[in-house]
């Protein structure tokens, strides 16, 4: 009886674990199905992709020219040129090592002062490249962990700081020397043709932030495929990401320092990277290779209000504009030819008459001085301040493009075969600049990315 009567109690506790792995199960059921929902509207945005691309291709869609598949944007064209790019990367170191002392005077935390602040996840990052936990028993492991840098939440905050200071200070450069409309050279010059300030792209137009998550869609799938791919051959470290990893198998990230990073890497580096790389570098770069091409569009454009008109006097007629000389641009480079422009006569009716000055100590007029036209040439300052302005300006060379992206993977490098996968996304951004003039939809991509990048870590690391 006494055997019979334990034998209930032993089944019980023989069903306790069963009972116990019954409700850890049910525990995890949200976070699989979580994971499930992710991955399912990841394929889902990779089959689209790519269906999309192969109909472009199909249909030999142009990215560039007429009938592009971006329109080009008209717009004033960019004003700076590619030193401010190098004056912001040293502005950044400054500003980083200045914060770091203060830091480190301030409290008591050593943090070290490093020559390249900027923290990004500019990659995606497959399940299997993300640090996984290491084994108690595993010393290489161990020793992988002990080796990742420590990073607190008030050097993640300094990086930012450093960041955004870079940014507010080639802003203020880059505003001070912004150019200005002049009202006289655009009634005189090219009065039909609307005038506005060169902008770098920050306010976004209608529309800017729908392009940018339809970009997303088709840039970064075949971004993260390609990711995949060199991963194959070098697995993905990157030492931020190293750093997030526990340290043991009961232990759980730092949610602060995540937070933290994430700000730094989805939020301030997409802003600022797209700033710098696209903004400056590549709008600069632009400037300078389209210099040429737009001296000539728009001086054979120029209107006969700025063309200079002389007065025959053998027969008293006026002649029409006879020729235009414009042997440099307005940014000082000699031109392939002068544009001449075959003189008209002109009806000496449909000339006013000037009135004659009664003063005799007044300055001859400019009719009374033989050969001197009666509407001035414009100057070269005049004619660079116009151009400088026009609203109609869309940009022709490509190459600009591939500069940026390339020093932009250069900049990645360290993060094993990564800026093999960021030179193309760098192409996607740089296109989406080139063609709207705007920063908007490329900081979308971007933020998605890095957004998307960080979140898949954080339910790696939670797993």
């Amino acid at each position: 009886m006494q055997t019979a009567a334990t034998t209930p109690d032993a089944s019980a506790e023989a069903m306790a674990p069963d009972a116990n792995a019954a409700i850890e199960v049910a525990e995890l059921s949200g976070y699989e199905w979580l994971l499930t929902g992710i991955s399912l509207l990841i394929l889902f945005a990779f089959t689209t992709s790519i269906i999309k691309w192969m109909s472009l291709l199909r249909r030999r869609v142009r990215f560039f020219g007429e009938n592009a598949l971006l329109p080009e944007r008209p717009r004033a064209r960019p004003y700076w040129n590619p030193l401010y790019f190098l004056f912001f990367f040293a502005v950044l170191i400054v500003a980083n090592l200045q914060y770091n002392q203060l830091a480190q005077q301030y409290t008591s935390a050593d943090i070290p002062a490093t020559a390249e602040p900027t923290i990004t996840a500019d990659n995606a990052i497959d399940s299997d490249d993300i640090p996984t936990q290491p084994d108690a028993g595993n010393g290489d492991a161990e020793e992988a962990t002990a080796g990742a840098p420590e990073i607190s939440v008030l050097q993640l905050l300094l990086s930012s700081a450093s960041m955004v200071t870079a940014t507010i200070v080639t802003m203020w450069l880059a505003l001070a020397f912004r150019p200005r409309i002049r009202p006289h050279s655009a009634d005189q010059i090219t009065a039909p043709v609307r005038h506005e300030r060169p902008k770098i792209g920050w306010l976004p137009e209608r529309g800017d932030v729908t392009l940018g998550f339809k970009a997303a869609w088709l840039i970064l799938p075949p971004t993260m495929l390609l990711m995949g791919l060199v991963s194959i051959l070098q697995k993905y470290s990157h030492p931020v990401l190293e750093a997030l990893k526990p340290d043991g198998p009961d232990s759980s990230p730092d949610f602060a320092v995540f937070a933290a990073l994430f700000f730094t890497t989805a939020i301030v580096t997409p802003i600022v990277e797209e700033f710098w790389f696209r903004g400056i570098l590549q709008g600069g770069l632009q400037r300078i290779a389209d210099a040429m091409n737009d001296t000539r569009r728009w001086a054979i454009a120029l209107p006969d209000a700025a063309i200079p008109h002389a007065t025959n006097e053998s027969d008293g007629e006026t002649t029409g504009p006879t020729r235009v000389e414009l042997t440099s641009s307005p940014l000082g480079t000699p031109l392939a030819n002068m544009h001449t422009i075959p003189a008209e006569p002109i009806p000496s009716e449909s000339v006013r008459p000037e009135p004659i000055s009664t003063d005799p100590y007044a300055s001859p007029h400019p009719t009374e001085v033989a050969g001197t036209p009666l509407i001035e040439q414009p100057t070269p300052a005049e004619l660079a301040a116009d151009f400088s302005t026009r609203s109609d300006w869309t940009p022709t060379a490509i190459w600009p493009i591939v500069v940026a992206s390339i020093l932009f993977a250069v900049m990645h490098w360290g993060q094993g075969l990564a800026p093999i996968p960021l030179f193309f996304l760098s192409l996607g951004l740089g296109y989406l600049y080139r063609q709207t003039g705007s920063l908007v939809p490329s900081i979308v991509v971007h933020f998605v990315l890095n957004g998307f990048t960080m979140s898949a870590t954080l339910l790696e690391l939670l797993r």
